[in-house]
């Protein structure tokens, strides 16, 4: 009789050596079905044409207005004719199915909005100061694209990047993590020089202004402590917890 023992699987090994891809997003954004994917995708892309090109709310009241006089003509001349409207005599039956689709959706909606809105204070008031600053760096970056761009370039720039980027990241995501990690290297590196080259540049007017304020210097040394950015995020991000 065989004993059994229980075994992890470990990870199934890649010729080259790298680790297997992970699958990212939805299977609609990386075009695992290309044809559901193209689909999808020529529909928003042929909407945001005619949204373009189309005056939708004036096609609304144009085509509403033909229907309901068109409602009324038939339903007048059923009467006339038969005794029963013909739209009353052929009409489907009321529902209500548009009502409980929105319903349900702003139920839904409704669950998740305290939430939001305490986030949404919490960078409002500074809970956290980094998140924060992070929130006003974003806003700034969305300020400048919105002045360039028009809503409806940012809309459709945003539906192409939505079904392309996903695809581009999940095959290449090997190259593009490496890249990233080298980039941010350089980048830290050089912030580092920078900072270096300022701090050097400073110190002799420091030094300056120090040697000027004199006993009024000293005593400010020792009955202050000298706070920085670094050192006030800090202590909020552990009050935090």
């Amino acid at each position: 009789i065989m004993s059994s023992s229980s075994t992890t699987a470990g990870p199934v090994p890649v010729p080259n050596g790298t680790s297997p891809k992970k699958s990212i997003g939805h299977p609609l954004l990386t075009w695992k079905d290309p044809i559901k994917t193209g689909k999808v995708f020529g529909t928003l892309i042929v909407s945001l044409i005619v949204l373009k090109s189309v005056n939708l709310l004036s096609l609304f009241f144009r085509l509403g207005s033909i229907a309901l006089i068109s409602s009324a003509i038939a339903e007048y001349a059923g009467k006339l004719i038969t005794g029963t409207g013909f739209v009353t005599r052929y009409r489907p039956s009321y529902n209500k199915t548009f009502s409980h689709k929105t319903n349900n959706f702003l139920q839904s909606f409704s669950q998740d909005l305290p939430a939001l809105e305490e986030e949404g204070q919490k960078l409002l008031y500074s809970f956290n100061i980094e998140n924060t600053l992070k929130a006003s760096g974003l806003f700034y970056i969305l300020y400048k694209i919105t002045s360039w761009l028009s809503l409806y370039k940012l809309i459709f720039i945003s539906t192409v990047l939505t079904f392309t980027l996903p695809a581009v990241y999940e095959n290449y995501q090997d190259e593009i993590n490496q890249a990233v990690v080298q980039f941010s290297g350089i980048a830290k590196e050089k912030a580092g020089e920078y900072s270096k080259i300022a701090s050097d540049k400073a110190a002799p007017y420091l030094k300056q202004a120090d040697e000027k304020l004199g006993p009024v210097s000293g005593f400010i040394k020792q009955r202050y402590q000298v706070r920085t950015a670094s050192t006030t995020v800090g202590e909020q991000n552990s009050s935090a917890f």
